[in-house]
Parts: structure tokens; C-alpha cells; sequence
């Protein structure tokens, strides 16, 4: 069939791509700067275009992350653009071992056939294998947050597109990768790490700078970060949202507020009255009748008298109440200095001098965790080897 293909990028620091089975396809900025040349983009693409084509979007599995999806969007109604984008994120990328492969060997003969080198196709998987390796050298980072976790083994993708390579140009695994002087000097000046004034996910803590305040998802949790909500979604099946929500005229009370919220969609009980963070809070049981049939798990609000909003989670957990109870109970006030941890910071691309070593570029990056590992990822360096004077190079710095 004849689609209305459609690309959009995503304003998202995590290396990740996914695409719609009606022809859109999502790729983040995270992955475009992960990336090294067009080349290397042409065959994401192509494999995203792959998943579309061959209809993997309507097998059984995603099927039923789908009908969980649905469950977000009863839960709190009027989901915007962004956090649906957000939420498909999680259902779209849980496609079979078989099924990427099968995509991988559509997207190489799409970029062949559109004149792209083959001697790229693996790049974009040595470039993830080398950001998987960074993110298991941080202590505190949880996985299943970006395409390096819901897809398989990369050395084996490698094998398998190197193969496919080597029967359209034999010598094509042999050629070095080529600089592309002219995708590199477009990734000039982007953005690197997460918006900090939309909040951001530092491991398993959220932050929100305006908002001026952080909490903790509990380990095997995953954050999602929408346009206007916070989803936390783990692979037993539980779910947490967070989202600020307008204070209603004359409402302070959050008992009162959590009660009013879900009146008409089966109630809260059991409402305790606390304070968290110096804010009156209330948390309560819920039950929710929804068209797949009864949820339960628990709901709290939170109420900024001052700022004139209240904070809101809700959590359906898989189990029992304590992983709700973990994460509301993290909710803490922030301040600048913890902003001061995760710096604004953009890409910014050099040409490498005579001798310079990436341990010493490293070593300017004191806010980022094995910032070497990180630099060498970020340029398709392996562990002892060094940029060669006047190679274009991607470093950060802090703005």
C-alpha cells in the first residue's frame, strides 16, 4: 500500500526510534547525535520502515502493551500529543528477536536501493553496543529505557547485516567508516542530555526545576517522560503516572480534591491526611471501572498552596501497594542545587589535534559518570584507541 510516511523528531536524550503502523516514525535526538553520518541514518530508517511494511505492529504481543496504553488514557483523560508519544514509546518497541532481524535485512535493501554505502549498515549497532556498554558502567541506571534494551543482541544484528553487506559488495566490510563533515557540522550546537526546565530523569529520579521538586520510582521501573505527565511503566505490568494539575478557585484541601477527582469513576477510600515536603497531602485507595474491567491501586494529590497547583499520582501496581507508597513517599522539594547536578549542555564538533587524547577531554566533564566511556561511544571509539589529528570530534559542553 501506498503510505503517507511521516518522520518526526523527538525532543528526547535517550537513543531511540519507533514507528506507527499508519507510516509515522519517531526517531530521538538522543539517537541523531548517537549517530555518525547519513549513511548510518538512512538505514534506521529504513529498518523503522521495515516494522511498517511487514506489519509487526499487529502481532499479539504489542497488541496487548496497546490495550495496557488504553489504560493510561482512561485513568486521566485529555492526553495530549506529547504523552501519547510517550506512552507508544513503550508499546512500540516490544516487536520479536524475529521480527527486527526481519526488519533489519527490509531497511538495508531500502538504503541500498536509495544509494546509501552498505559498509554502514552496522554502524548505528556498534554505536548502541557502545552506549549500552556506558549505561552499564553507571551505577543506579536502570535498563529497559531505550532501543538498547528491547532489542536483540546487537553483535549478533552486526553479524547478520554484515553478512547481507558482504553479498551486495564484498568489499564493503572492509572500508572504514567514512567522516560525513556535513552530518556532523548539523549536529553542531544540539542539545545534549535532557531540557531541564521540562524536568528530566536522572537514573530512577525525576526532577522538575520549575515545578521544584523530585521523586524516586522504585528499581525494575522505567521513566517515560511525556509533554504534561510522567509515566513510570515496569515489565510486570504495573503502571505510575505524575502529573501538576491547575488548583481549583477556593479548593486547598487535598483530601477533598482527591475525593472529587475520581467521584464518577468508582471512588477513593481509606484517605489518610499527611504532609510531604512541607505540602498537605492526601493518598487514598481507588478502584477503577474500566472498559478492560476493575483496577485498583492507589491515588495521592499533593497541594502547592503557593504555586496554585497539585501534584497527582496514580498507581496500579501489579501487586501490592508498596511500590505506590515507595514512590509517593520520595516526593521532596528541590532547589538549585540540584540542578547544579545535571547541567544544560550542547554538542559541540572539533577538529581532533595532533596527539589529544580522550581521557584528557574527559576530564572537563566532571558532571557526567564515566564521562570517557561516554565520549568514546558518542565517537565510535573503542577502549585504547585515540581520534587521529584533525578527525571530527563530538564533545559536550556544559552551556
Amino acid at each position: 500500500d501506498a503510505l503517507a510516511w511521516r518522520a518526526y523528531l523527538m525532543d528526547s536524550p535517550t537513543p531511540n526510534a519507533f514507528a506507527r503502523p499508519d507510516g509515522r516514525l519517531y526517531f530521538t535526538r538522543g539517537l541523531l547525535a548517537a549517530l555518525n553520518s547519513e549513511d548510518e541514518l538512512a538505514f534506521v530508517v529504513g529498518h523503522e520502515m521495515g516494522h511498517v511494511v511487514a506489519r509487526h505492529a499487529m502481532t499479539r504481543q504489542v497488541a496487548a502493551v496497546i490495550g495496557r496504553t488504553a489504560r493510561v488514557a482512561a485513568v486521566l483523560a485529555g492526553v495530549d500529543d506529547g504523552d501519547a508519544a510517550a506512552i507508544e514509546r513503550l508499546a512500540f518497541t516490544a516487536f520479536s528477536r524475529s521480527q527486527e532481524l526481519e526488519a533489519d535485512a527490509l531497511g538495508f535493501s531500502y538504503a541500498v536501493q536509495a544509494g546509501y554505502d552498505p559498509a554502514a549498515a552496522a554502524g548505528p549497532h556498534r554505536t548502541l553496543l557502545r552506549f549500552k556498554r556506558y549505561r552499564e558502567s553507571i551505577a543506579d541506571e536502570e535498563p529497559g529505557s531505550s532501543m538498547v534494551d528491547t532489542h536483540p543482541p546487537h553483535p549478533q544484528r552486526i553479524v547478520a547485516l554484515n553478512d547481507l553487506a558482504k553479498a551486495h559488495d564484498p568489499a564493503a566490510v572492509q572500508r572504514p567508516p567514512k567522516e560525513d563533515a556535513a552530518y556532523l557540522a548539523r549536529l553542531d550546537g544540539v542539545g545534549w542530555g535532557a531540557d531541564r526546565a521540562a524536568g528530566y530523569a536522572q537514573g530512577r529520579e525525576f526532577l522538575h526545576p520549575r515545578l521544584g521538586l523530585r521523586f524516586r520510582v522504585p528499581a525494575g521501573y522505567r521513566l517515560a517522560l511525556g509533554g504534561r505527565r510522567v509515566v513510570e511503566n515496569p515489565t510486570d505490568g504495573g503502571l505510575i503516572l505524575f502529573d501538576a494539575a491547575p488548583l481549583p478557585p477556593g479548593q486547598s484541601d487535598p483530601a477533598a480534591y482527591l475525593a472529587g477527582l475520581w467521584a464518577e469513576n468508582g471512588g477513593v477510600t481509606g484517605v489518610a491526611q499527611r504532609r510531604q515536603a512541607g505540602w498537605p497531602a492526601a493518598e487514598g485507595e481507588i478502584r477503577l471501572e474500566l472498559p478492560h474491567g476493575e483496577s485498583r491501586g492507589r491515588a495521592a494529590a499533593i497541594v502547592d498552596p503557593a504555586g496554585g497547583r497539585v501534584f497527582r499520582f496514580v498507581c496500579l501496581p501489579a501487586g501490592d501497594n508498596r511500590h505506590c507508597d515507595d514512590t509517593f513517599g520520595s516526593l521532596a522539594a528541590a532547589g538549585e542545587a540540584d540542578w547544579r547536578r545535571r547541567p544544560a549542555a550542547r554538542l559541540e564538533i572539533v577538529d581532533a589535534l595532533p596527539g589529544e587524547k580522550i581521557a584528557a577531554l574527559a576530564a572537563r566533564l566532571g558532571w557526567i559518570p564515566q564521562s570517557e566511556t561516554l565520549l568514546r561511544a558518542l565517537n565510535g571509539l573503542d577502549d585504547a584507541e585515540e581520534p587521529t589529528a584533525g578527525r571530527k570530534l563530538k564533545l559536550i559542553v556544559a552551556d
